[in-house]
């Protein structure tokens, strides 16, 4: 089964050939969106439903309420179906080893966290659990979305809790470089390409090729 088939323009269907210059099939449009939310697996059919309701809502998009679930849940069948030939998780079997390796170092790592990337900064401080973590990384929602595609680049944000021993801003910028080449490593020993320019102020960008997430709640 095609798995990008609801990304490719439907060029040609009846109603494609009669849409006017420059108007979107609306349906096509929100089948895009469906895959943008549903294929990097982060989301349940549940939150897909309404996630793709909020979005034909804002959107104004001519769907009616039984054809997004139509559409929602034929790409959810669709998808789930495709996976089950799948032999390995891929590109996300290695990010998920290389967070775990992060997490035993004391790095609070997490996927899909947090809206946006500044909604993650503020918000992963009540992720720490233990006193020996002193920093972070993670990829926000809209990142996630990165995922629904082929060679993706994901965005890893990280930083220092405020608890982090640091005394002088010197001192803390040490730190962050040093957290970021801890990350840096770590995921280039997984086998991720990582591409960085060794500044604390900037994200790392990972090449993503082959992501295959499972669907939550999706058995192999």
């Amino acid at each position: 089964m095609d798995l990008f088939k609801y990304l490719r323009p439907a060029s040609t269907t009846p109603q494609a050939e009669h849409q006017p210059h420059g108007v979107h099939n609306p349906r096509e449009t929100l089948r895009a969106k469906t895959v943008e939310l549903i294929r990097p697996g982060f989301v349940s059919l549940d939150e897909a439903l309404e996630t793709a309701g909020s979005f034909a809502e804002d959107e104004a998009l001519p769907v009616r309420a039984d054809e997004i679930e139509r559409i929602v849940t034929a790409t959810w069948d669709d998808l789930a179906d495709c996976q089950r030939d799948w032999s390995s998780e891929g590109d996300y079997e290695k990010l998920r080893a290389a967070f775990a390796d992060l997490e035993r170092a004391g790095v609070v790592a997490r996927m899909n966290f947090a809206c946006c990337q500044d909604c993650g900064h503020a918000e992963i401080e009540a992720e720490k659990t233990a006193d020996g973590q002193t920093g972070y990384v993670f990829f926000h929602q809209q990142d996630a979305e990165r995922l629904s595609g082929d060679d993706a680049q994901l965005f890893l944000a990280f930083g220092l809790f405020t608890t982090h021993g640091a005394s002088t801003p010197e001192e803390r910028a040490l730190a962050a470089r040093q957290l970021g080449l801890l990350i840096a490593t770590t995921m280039r020993s997984n086998g991720l390409a990582v591409d960085w320019d060794e500044q604390a102020s900037s994200r790392i960008a990972i090449s993503i090729s082959n992501w295959r997430k499972r669907l939550p709640l999706v058995s192999a």
